[in-house]
């Protein structure tokens, strides 16, 4: 009785990987385009979600919920992270919104901060992939809202300044998002705007 051989010869497997190593030198670069770009969606989407939770939640409370960058999101106690940072003291590093942010009912002492006893509603790690967010308006003196928090009244509206936030990766600005926050509290994301291309945050 003959015995029937399974599997490859020599010839077939060289030929397999022949085929695999074209392929993959092929639909490598774009499947990680892919990934890239997968990534910058869900995280714009993840910021979104936190400015509609903030928003409805100061509706439902008719109290002001803020939304606050920090570098200790997932703390048990976390803080936000306020001010001007930079080697002159005035600019705000782009990835501060990118390590992190808290969303919390602001009815404490101090406005912007995690006062004792403040309900914290939501806590979002830092943004994966070494991505950056940023707020993309003037970044000295008193016009620092829109980098450091962002918060909603009773109404709907934004109580601090209404603005845009850019999301950035390692690319330059053509694969860029703005998510842009209007005084009446209107949310909305434009993706690879024109206007990304003189933000600091969005070069490669």
């Amino acid at each position: 009785m003959m015995t029937k051989n399974i599997g490859f010869t020599l010839i077939e497997l060289i030929i397999t990987l022949a085929v695999a190593a074209i392929l993959i030198t092929v639909a490598g670069p774009n499947f990680l385009t892919f990934i890239k770009n997968n990534r910058l969606t869900a995280q714009a989407n993840s910021m979104v979600g936190s400015l509609q939770l903030a928003r409805s939640e100061a509706v439902k409370r008719n109290a002001t919920v803020t939304i606050c960058r920090s570098n200790n999101p997932t703390n048990v106690s976390p803080t936000c992270a306020t001010g001007a940072t930079g080697a002159t003291g005035t600019t705000v590093r782009p990835e501060y919104w990118g390590r992190g942010w808290v969303v919390f009912v602001d009815n404490g002492a101090k406005a912007g901060t995690i006062d004792a006893g403040e309900v914290i509603l939501q806590q979002h790690e830092a943004l994966s992939g070494g991505n950056s967010l940023d707020g993309t308006g003037p970044s000295t003196s008193t016009a620092l809202e829109m980098h450091n928090v962002i918060s909603y009244g009773g109404t709907g509206f934004v109580t601090t300044k209404a603005g845009t936030l850019a999301l950035c990766d390692n690319r330059n600005e053509s694969w860029g998002k703005e998510i842009i926050i209007s005084t009446t509290g209107h949310i909305s994301t434009i993706s690879a705007p024109k206007d990304l291309a003189t933000i600091a945050a969005c070069s490669p």
